[in-house]
């Protein structure tokens, strides 16, 4: 039995853990235990650097997944020095745009690969994101490990799809996750009310308001503002929850929005999939065919996208589903062969 460890920085804030990296994290945790004998994946949080010693140590993993960027690099380094025979790979979740704004993120993973360890990788979850970073640092020290929806795995059954209010009850749209600059919520926003408008129905605009990143505050107010002087139509607020009661809500919306201007993995997008609700994205949403996405700048083209998700919402999520079930079944096998390829060299 091979041990796995998927370590994060626990969030402590008032909106809870289940955060985009805990999902990821134990999707893949859930897709390893239940599918292999041979592995045991646990996924730890930790208030800091200096507590995952003492996971590494009980645990005694061979792979240690660090996800995202949260330990200095002194103490990576002390870490794989003291844990010579555990794998770790930094995990990181981001593409460069979003990187950017990210003040430690190309000065920390200089200096993680400057550590000149062999048993210390970087990863991208993005295939795009991976080539480029193994284009400038070199393909020895990158790997690219992506994102697997393998969502609740004591649940054998969906939630189901939402029941239908009929032609002229509200029009309720989800544009979930962090409120930050690249989410484009408030063109989202825009386009929803030019379609509810075509529909002649009111529309509930439904967010997360709690999590508020990269200067989101002005996007927050601008939402707020936009939806005070359009009276006919409500912004509605939901805090952060696990998520399985996020599923819940998902189950609730009509149609859910995603036209993001940069995303590596788009998670909500996923629920929306699998909770049979359609979903608009941008082509930043790999995993849905493009001629179902839209610009994020371009508004009417994402209206157009409403309407059509709208009106064949099972069509519409049937083909989105299709796409979401082509790139896990791929992403399945690229950790198949990442966890295979490390055996095998550790037998050579």
């Amino acid at each position: 039995m091979e041990n796995i460890l998927f370590v994060l920085k626990r969030r402590n804030t008032s909106y809870g853990v289940s955060v985009g990296l805990n999902n990821s994290a134990k999707f893949i945790a859930n897709f390893l235990n239940l599918s292999y004998d041979k592995y045991h994946a646990k996924v730890v949080e930790v208030f800091d650097s200096n507590e995952i010693d003492k996971h590494l140590h009980g645990f005694k993993p061979k792979f240690c997944f660090l996800e995202a960027l949260f330990v200095p690099p002194y103490k990576l380094h002390e870490l794989a020095i003291k844990y010579k025979d555990t794998l770790f790979v930094v995990r990181i979740h981001s593409k460069t745009p979003f990187l950017a704004m990210e003040g430690i993120a190309i000065e920390w993973m200089n200096e993680y690969l400057n550590l000149g360890l062999e048993n210390v990788l970087l990863s991208g979850n993005n295939k795009y994101f991976y080539n480029d970073m193994r284009f400038i640092y070199g393909q020895d020290d990158w790997v690219y490990l992506p994102n697997i929806y393998y969502p609740i795995a004591n649940r054998t059954e969906k939630i189901g799809p939402k029941i239908s209010k009929g032609m002229y009850g509200d029009l309720d749209i989800g544009c979930f996750g962090a409120i930050r600059p690249l989410k484009n919520t408030l063109n989202q926003a825009v386009a929803a009310i030019i379609f509810a408008e075509r529909m002649g129905k009111k529309l509930n605009f439904h967010i997360n308001d709690d999590r508020v990143e990269q200067r989101g505050e002005s996007v927050l107010r601008n939402l707020e503002n936009l939806f005070s002087d359009v009276f006919r139509h409500e912004l509605i607020k939901h805090s952060w929850s696990d998520h399985y009661d996020f599923l819940k809500t998902i189950k609730d919306m009509d149609i859910t929005m995603t036209c993001s201007f940069s995303e590596s993995y788009c998670i909500t997008a996923a629920d929306s999939i699998y909770m049979n609700v359609p979903t608009v994205a941008s082509p930043e949403v790999t995993f849905i065919p493009s001629y179902l996405t839209a610009e994020p700048t371009n508004t009417q083209q994402i209206v157009d996208k409403l309407e059509w998700a709208h009106s064949i919402p099972k069509t519409f999520n049937w083909l989105c589903r299709n796409g979401l079930k082509k790139e896990n079944k791929r992403n399945k096998g690229i950790w198949q062969e990442f966890l295979k390829g490390s055996d095998d060299e550790s037998e050579v």
